[in-house]
């Protein structure tokens, strides 16, 4: 005889989702039966989200006022939505650095073998005024996308 592992949980894992079963108060809302082939439906439907606000310790630029705390608002519909790279996304700060980075991962595996072009890269690198000139530029092209 094999007898089914069955587990109750009864918890408020909406956290501050917006659905309407969410808004509902813990007794009045309904016993949901899942298992591993309706989870991710579940999760799509429960749409858990939380609302917070965390210590900001990102870099900031030069002269940028630096923002004590972040807000942050992430929903997740699926498990996959709990990795690392998928929070960074919800959080613009950090989805921009992300995007940076995987740029850089894109340059590196462009760049791999072809030693002529990485050497001029590393002079490019080490031209400390043109640097400046292009941050320079760049600072000015972000201040008139703002306008």
């Amino acid at each position: 005889i094999e007898l089914p592992f069955v587990m109750g949980v009864m918890a408020d894992l909406s956290g501050a989702s917006q659905t309407r079963e969410a808004s509902k108060s813990l007794l009045d809302r309904a016993f949901v039966e899942t298992d591993a082939n309706r989870f991710p439906k579940f999760m799509e439907a429960l749409g858990p989200r939380v609302k917070a606000r965390v210590k900001n310790t990102l870099p900031q630029a030069e002269g940028a006022e630096k923002d004590e705390e972040l807000a942050l608002d992430l929903t997740f519909t699926k498990m996959g939505d709990f990795a690392p790279d998928k929070i960074a996304e919800q959080v613009p700060q950090l989805a921009e650095i992300l995007k940076m980075r995987r740029q850089l991962e894109e340059l590196l595996g462009f760049m791999d073998g072809r030693v002529d072009a990485e050497k001029r890269i590393a002079q490019l690198l080490n031209n400390e005024p043109l640097l400046s000139k292009i941050a320079s530029q760049a600072m000015s092209d972000d201040d008139k996308v703002g306008e």
